[in-house]
């Protein structure tokens, strides 16, 4: 009691010769997550500086000091995943449509003209972006195949077997591609995110012709190419658009691929984690590996679903 008494005494003494003092509000990195009460890469401590020197007492002087350093306000900054989380997964169904050629030996057979071919089957294509603080990984895929049946109009030959005019044929074509690529912002906030890309793409490609009395033929190549482009996303409270733009040429020896992929997406989060999105997608693709070719286009709408966190 007699100790309480004391420093009553001395802090009345202390307002009456107008001691007390204190600096404005400065923001300082927290010591440690313990010294925040929260995790320790997101928050901020918000406290005083030291007090400047006065006319106090000793004893006066040391507690008003410990009692403002003691004031700390956690403040807890941005999440830094981007305008969709620091994950985020989508599955399309994609309805594409081919255009173009595939060629084995040197002649090359047109899918429309020759073949009968242009809508596809319905192909799945995952897509995965996961942030790394200031950095991204993005993973696609899609399974593609294409079929056709008709009466070819002109004799030619494919895949080691020769198809004369008038006849029945059957054809079928595969287009598997998978895409690894790295993101680096080069603009971010809470509502826009832009990225320059780069990474791989993987294309496996399969072509085969049916006759009704000339046998089958038919041809398939692996072909890896290098690719870079920029990502762009804007989020408007429950909308997200996306713009993904993609490309690269290289030829080495028997092997090589021209390629330019760009996506347009748009959704709507319906639950808190949950998206319904559609969009258009545009391939353009020449890639050849030993004797077989496959020069043309793939595009569609497709529709889906995201998740983000």
């Amino acid at each position: 009691m007699t100790r309480v008494l004391a420093l009553l005494s001395l802090l009345a003494g202390a307002i009456a010769t107008g001691c007390a003092a204190s600096g404005p509000l400065v923001e300082r990195p927290a010591a440690s997550a313990r010294e925040a009460h929260l995790p320790a890469s997101p928050a901020r401590i918000v406290s005083v500086p030291p007090r400047p020197p006065t006319d106090c007492a000793p004893e006066v002087e040391a507690y008003l000091t410990r009692l403002e350093t003691s004031k700390q306000y956690p403040v807890v900054a941005p999440a830094s995943g981007g305008v969709v989380g620091w994950l985020s997964a989508q599955v399309y169904v994609w309805f594409p449509k081919i255009d173009g050629t595939m060629t084995t030996g040197g002649e090359s057979v047109d899918f429309k003209d020759d073949l009968g071919m242009e809508e596809g089957e319905e192909g799945i294509m995952p897509q995965v972006q996961v942030s790394l603080g200031s950095m991204g990984l993005k993973f696609g895929a899609y399974f593609l195949e294409f079929h056709g049946e008709g009466t070819i109009t002109r004799s030619f030959t494919f895949g080691g077997a020769t198809f004369l005019v008038n006849e029945d044929v059957t054809t079928d074509v595969k287009i598997d591609a998978y895409r690894l690529l790295s993101n680096i912002p080069i603009g971010k906030s809470d509502f826009f995110a832009l990225y320059l890309q780069g990474g791989l793409t993987y294309f496996h490609l399969e072509g085969t012709i049916t006759g009704s009395t000339s046998g089958t033929g038919s041809g398939s190549a692996d072909v890896p190419l290098p690719v870079a482009g920029v990502l762009a996303q804007f989020k408007v409270w429950r909308f997200i658009f996306e713009v993904d733009a993609s490309g690269f040429s290289l030829d080495i020896g028997d092997m090589g691929a021209s390629l330019f992929d760009v996506q347009a997406t748009a959704g709507i989060t319906v639950l808190k984690v949950v998206s319904v999105r559609a969009g258009y997608r545009y391939v353009k693709i020449d890639a050849h590996a030993d004797d077989f070719a496959l020069d043309g286009t793939i595009s569609g709408f497709f529709v889906g679903v995201g998740f983000q966190f």
